[in-house]
């Protein structure tokens, strides 16, 4: 089949200067398309990158559904003419928009074409390699979950993409199938393994009820943070235990953004301005430790080194601990330096 065209989306998930947080809707819109977009426009005042919705289709999943997975499906599938509604609400909100198809139908007709990015569901990236290939040919930024993936599961998935020249736009998100999931059931060791396996950006969807395993995550490596999300307490769906509200999901976002700052490596040899100001106060400096003749070399045991208060001299024309240490015995004094005297950078030489 002909590859999609390239998108502005392309390379989504590179460089990223702050987790790329996508709230999950999931079945908290209540099939109720208003809902959906009010939801959609509150995770975008809070600071969510993007939103997500499940692309569910009861007769397009099931072969001869009964009446209980009929009513069921009712209060979770979304009608598919509201997705593009919901793409173009979403982008004039400033928000990016997704949704998890479960069925080539709907990939084709509908997202691939109102999707900036498509997230499959684990549920299809363990039992779905048809539609993963269709994906995968379409050349689409994707995110795969790892829920109901075993770790063979996922490889040979990801050999689809790799087989229809599309891992430049690929991210694994790792995730557990258990809503809620216990923290100390996270397995969030995972992440720096598939970084290292698959060198991929790889994210969290958090199925937990605190910010905890999403910090964690992060310090580990994650790009990428879902985090399931409902408009207010009423809403009451499938999803909502999971889900989190406004007030909380804001501090879940500023929790998330301060741990990937305090894992960002800079360059150590430039200091901080106010470490660089200590280090400056706390310097030791060379002092005769007796009177030191012309000719005189200089050694730790005729100096002491000290701190001096840097508003009663210019320390930079006087020599440190770091100076005379790093001479190795080579500094000689090249005229008389009394006793208790600091020793000038003028009055030594090295030989």
């Amino acid at each position: 089949m002909e590859h999609y065209a390239k998108r502005e989306t392309d390379g989504l998930f590179e460089g990223l200067e702050k987790p790329f947080l996508i709230a999950e809707i999931g079945s908290n819109h209540l099939n109720d398309l208003e809902i959906a977009k009010e939801s959609i426009e509150i995770a975008a005042d809070l600071g969510a990158d993007a939103v997500k919705f499940q692309a569910l289709n009861v007769s397009e999943q099931y072969h001869n559904p009964d009446e209980e997975t009929r009513a069921f499906h009712k209060t979770i599938d979304l009608a598919e003419s509201w997705y593009p509604e919901l793409a173009q609400y979403a982008s004039k909100a400033g928000i990016k928009f997704s949704a998890s198809p479960t069925h080539h139908k709907i990939l084709d007709e509908v997202l691939i074409s109102c999707c900036d990015f498509i997230k499959v569901a684990s549920a299809q990236v363990a039992t779905a390699p048809y539609l993963l290939r269709k994906i995968g040919e379409y050349r689409v930024p994707t995110i795969i979950s790892t829920g109901m993936v075993t770790a063979d599961d996922l490889s040979r998935s990801i050999k689809i993409f790799e087989a229809c020249g599309d891992t430049e736009n690929l991210a694994i998100l790792h995730c557990n199938a258990r809503y809620p999931c216990p923290i100390t059931e996270t397995q969030l060791a995972l992440i720096s393994n598939y970084r290292r396996k698959f060198n991929l950006p790889v994210g969290f969807s958090d199925h937990t009820t605190t910010e905890t395993a999403a910090i964690i995550a992060i310090a580990l490596g994650a790009k990428i943070i879902e985090k399931h999300f409902k408009m207010n307490d009423r809403i009451s769906s499938p999803d909502s235990d999971v889900s989190i509200t406004p007030k909380a999901f804001a501090n879940f976002r500023q929790r998330i953004n301060e741990t990937f700052q305090a894992t960002v490596a800079i360059n150590r040899n430039e200091l901080h301005p106010v470490e660089k100001d200590f280090k400056t106060k706390f310097t030791n400096y060379a002092i005769a430790r007796k009177q030191l003749a012309a000719g005189e070399f200089l050694k730790s045991e005729n100096l002491v080194f000290k701190r001096v208060i840097q508003d009663e001299i210019d320390t930079a024309k006087f020599l440190t601990e770091w100076d005379v240490f790093e001479s190795n015995g080579s500094l000689v004094t090249t005229s008389q330096i009394s006793a208790d005297q600091l020793v000038s950078r003028a009055d030594t030489k090295k030989l």
